[in-house]
């Protein structure tokens, strides 16, 4: 056998070895639609549960701590501002004695405009509504570490945007509490 010939022996042995100690090392990963194995936000793979049914290509359920919105309440703002009314404070400070007698998981806080005026200026309006509750909170002593905003612009109007009583309803800020089990 000639030294070339061994050579060739000796890569194809190589290569079919390293194949198989990655099929071997990739067994325990959940796999795509193409068959490539799995990988998070992170590009760490995605490991089966030792419950991992190969048949249903399932997995069971793990249980997780699970939360529940416990508070959904709305402030106003008025047209063109994001500095928080005397009527919101109340309003803030009722869902304030309601958190201390929960388990806080986190408050989301959506930001919202009326239809007038430039959609990039509704949007960075929005988050400035949705920031003066979190200061308001984080003044009352809430961990900013809970509290989430999200500018929504005039995204999902809860009224008409063609005359002012409707608009006025879509000007706001949407509370959501959620509270761990």
């Amino acid at each position: 056998m000639s030294v070339s010939s061994k050579l060739a022996i000796a890569l194809t042995f190589t290569a079919i070895s390293a194949t198989s100690s990655v099929l071997a090392n990739e067994t325990n990963h959940l796999k795509g639609s193409f068959g490539h194995p799995l990988k998070n936000g992170t590009n760490e793979l995605v490991w089966r549960l030792n419950n991992y049914n190969e048949n249903s290509n399932k997995i069971s359920s793990v249980k997780a701590p699970i939360s529940k919105n416990i508070i959904s309440e709305r402030t106003f703002f008025d047209f063109d501002k994001h500095s928080l009314k005397e009527s919101n404070n109340e309003q803030l400070d009722k869902i304030l004695l309601k958190l201390k007698q929960t388990n806080l998981e986190k408050i989301v806080a959506y930001g919202y405009t009326d239809s007038k005026g430039n959609p990039n200026y509704n949007k960075k309006l929005s988050g400035l509504r949705a920031e003066s509750v979190k200061k308001y909170f984080i003044s009352k002593g809430i961990d900013s570490k809970y509290i989430v905003i999200e500018s929504k612009g005039s995204d999902n109007p809860i009224a008409t945007n063609n005359n002012e009583e409707g608009r006025a309803q879509n000007r706001r800020v949407e509370i959501k509490v959620f509270a761990k089990n």
